[in-house]
């Protein structure tokens, strides 16, 4: 089973290090039976959230790092995401966000209105 956990503190660091990010940033690691499989790193400023990185092993499994991102995004009174990472920008628009001006963006309820990829619509 894939689970993903805010990650502490430490690796929090290791993988902003890792991604060449040098911002404060809070980080998602995903993980299936101990073995790393992923992690997202994103900041939060008043009602918005800003993915700053997104790595997967799996393709298939990136959006469940951006899901995780956004629902503690949520939870932190966030009500916009935002990237500005052109890495991501074909996960980004197949996920529903829409490009404005050098960024893609999306209204976090109208995200989480539309089924996850892997429910196909059930």
């Amino acid at each position: 089973m894939v689970e993903v956990h805010p990650a502490d503190k430490a690796k929090t660091e290791e993988l902003a290090k890792r991604a060449g990010i040098t911002a404060e940033v809070c980080a998602m690691n995903m993980s299936r039976a101990g073995e790393e499989l992923g992690y997202v790193l994103y900041t939060i400023d008043r009602d918005t959230i800003e993915l700053v990185s997104l790595y997967s092993k799996e393709e298939p499994l990136e959006e469940l790092l951006v899901r995780a991102a956004l629902n503690a995004g949520v939870n932190a009174l966030a009500i916009t995401a935002v990237c500005r990472n052109t890495a991501h920008f074909g996960l980004l628009e197949r996920l529903g966000f829409v490009k404005e001006n050098e960024a893609y963006t999306i209204f976090i309820p109208d995200f989480f209105m539309r089924p996850c990829s892997g429910c196909h619509g059930a």
